[in-house]
C-alpha cells in the first residue's frame, strides 16, 4: 500500500524542534542587533536550554529609556537582566564602543560575582565562548575577572569602594547592582562616566533597605511603574500584593479576595502602568517576588 507524503516524512524529535527554534531566534537576533531582548533569547542559556522570560521582564528588556531604576525583591532575575545588558552592549558594540561598566558595592563582591555569574553565562553559551577574546584555554571560562572582551567591546567589573577604578572607564552603559549597599556619590560618578557615549544608558537596581532612601528614593522620583496581571477567570487586572493575592492555605498566587480567587498565570501577558507618568526623566520599575515563576509560595508562607 502506498503511503501518503505526510506519512513518509520522518517525525522530528523534541531536540530537533528545539534546535530549529534556537536557529530561528539567533537569525532574528542577527537581523536586529539593537534588540537586547532578541539577543538574550538567542544567546543566553540556563541549564542547557534557551532563557525564558515572563512578559513583565520582556517589556523591561525592550525599554530603551536612558535612565532606568528597578526596585526589586531577591531572585526575580534582575541581576540576569543587568548581566545580559552588559554582554549585549559589549558584543554588539552599542554606542560605538561597546563599553559596559558593571558596578557592585565592593571589589570583593564583583570578583565573586564575575566568576559565579558572568563566567557561568559565557560557559553555557557556545556563541559567547566564541565571542570571548582571548578564548579561554579548553573553553573552561574567562581567566580575567575584572575586564572581559566580548565581541566588539569590553565589560569592566568594578567595586564602588574604589572611586579611582570607576573614574578610569568611559562607558556606554553603567549598571549599578545592589545600589543600596553603595556609598553616597556613586550615582553622580556613574553619570559622569557616560558623558562621551552615544548610548548613555544608566541602569540602577537594588533590594530596598530604607524607605525614601537609596533605590526607593530614586523610584519615588521616577514614573513608578507597576505590573498588572489579568485574571483568567474574571478579567480583573491587578498588581500583585501579598495580602491580596496570596492564598496561604493553597500556597498559590490568586485573584483578589473580593473577586473570583482563581490562580493567576504569571506567563500570561499583562501591562506596566505608571503611577506618576509626569516623572518621565527617570523610568522606574517595581517588581516583587510574587512575579517570579520560581517563587516557592508555600515556603514564603511558612517563613512569614
Amino acid at each position: 500500500m502506498a503511503t501518503s507524503t505526510f506519512e513518509a516524512l520522518p517525525m522530528k524529535s523534541s531536540a530537533d524542534w528545539l534546535n530549529l527554534q534556537i536557529a530561528a531566534q539567533q537569525e532574528l537576533a542577527r537581523r536586529n542587533p539593537n534588540s537586547l531582548l532578541d539577543w538574550a533569547l538567542a544567546y543566553r542559556f540556563l541549564q542547557g536550554r534557551p532563557m525564558r522570560l515572563i512578559p513583565a521582564l520582556q517589556d523591561l528588556y525592550r525599554d530603551t529609556h536612558p535612565f532606568i531604576v528597578i526596585q526589586k525583591a531577591a531572585q526575580v532575575f534582575i541581576s540576569e537582566y543587568l548581566i545580559n545588558t552588559a554582554l549585549w552592549v559589549a558584543d554588539t558594540g552599542q554606542g560605538g564602543r561597546g563599553n559596559a561598566l558593571y558596578v557592585m558595592p565592593t571589589q570583593g563582591h564583583v570578583d565573586d560575582f564575575s566568576q559565579a555569574r558572568f563566567d557561568k553565562a559565557i560557559g553555557e553559551s557556545l556563541y559567547l565562548q566564541q565571542r570571548l577574546f582571548p578564548p579561554p584555554p579548553g573553553r573552561q571560562g574567562p581567566a580575567r575577572q575584572r575586564l572581559k572582551k566580548v565581541g566588539a567591546g569590553y565589560i569592566y567589573l568594578r567595586g564602588a569602594d574604589s572611586r579611582r577604578q570607576l573614574t578610569s572607564v568611559d562607558a556606554d552603559v553603567v549598571l549599578l547592582d545592589e545600589y543600596d549597599l553603595m556609598a553616597e556619590g556613586v550615582l553622580e560618578l556613574a553619570q559622569k562616566r557616560l558623558a562621551s557615549s552615544r548610548l548613555g544608558w544608566l541602569r540602577v537596581a537594588s533590594t530596598p533597605r530604607l524607605p525614601e532612601a537609596g533605590i526607593n528614593a530614586l523610584f519615588l522620583q521616577s514614573d513608578q511603574r507597576y505590573y498588572f496581571l489579568k485574571c483568567p477567570g474574571c478579567g480583573l487586572a491587578q498588581r500583585l500584593e501579598w495580602e491580596e493575592n496570596v492564598d496561604e492555605k493553597r500556597g498559590l498566587v490568586v485573584c483578589r479576595p473580593r473577586r473570583c480567587r482563581k490562580p493567576l498565570d504569571l506567563w500570561a501577558p499583562g501591562r506596566w502602568e505608571a503611577a506618576a507618568p509626569g516623572n518621565d526623566r527617570v523610568r522606574g520599575y517595581h517588581i516583587n517576588r510574587l512575579y517570579s515563576p520560581l517563587a516557592n509560595i508555600p515556603q514564603m508562607v511558612y517563613e512569614s
